[in-house]
């Protein structure tokens, strides 16, 4: 009996191990240097609600303050999940998590962009009060590359991006 619990308990401790190295693996091929960087930084963004330059806002403009690529949306927090900049190809779904400052639009849309072309614009209605928006997009394995999601306000006033590769 004593035999076999330890080599239970090996085989155990050895699941553990390849399951960390597994992760490990996984997380520096899909996580850039320069990525994984940004994400306290973006996230930060995200939760501060301010603006991150020592200037008085102008608040007769819309400033885009977070524009990231994420997993998934708190949608209770209103937060992004997993911002990164590289995604793997089977992914089903991505979205663009934005949030603004200043004057606030009716609208804010994004127009996900592949090769040069919109495949998908949504329109995102915010009400006067909402600075906080997200959009989601299918994802398959044939649309690999370099992505990017426009965020403009709903007159086309361009506020910024967020790039992503697709690998």
């Amino acid at each position: 009996m004593l035999k076999s619990l330890k080599n239970f308990k090996s085989f155990w401790i050895l699941e553990v191990l390849l399951f960390a190295a597994g992760f490990y693996i996984v997380y520096r091929e899909f996580v850039p240097e320069e990525t994984k960087e940004n994400i306290g930084e973006a996230i930060a963004n995200v939760g501060s609600g301010k603006d991150s330059s020592s200037a008085p806002q102008d608040m007769s403009q819309t400033i885009l303050e977070t524009a990231v690529v994420c997993l998934d949306i708190d949608v209770e927090k209103k937060q992004p999940l997993l911002p990164k900049g590289r995604f793997s190809k089977y992914i089903d779904v991505l979205y663009c998590f934005t949030e603004i400052s200043g004057k606030i639009p009716n609208a804010l849309v994004h127009d996900w962009i592949y090769e040069g072309e919109v495949l998908y614009s949504q329109r995102t209605v915010l009400n006067g009060i909402d600075t906080k928006a997200w959009t989601k997009m299918s994802m398959s394995p044939e649309k690999t590359g370099t992505w990017r999601v426009n965020i403009r306000t709903d007159n086309g006033q361009l506020l910024g991006s967020a790039d992503f590769v697709l690998k």
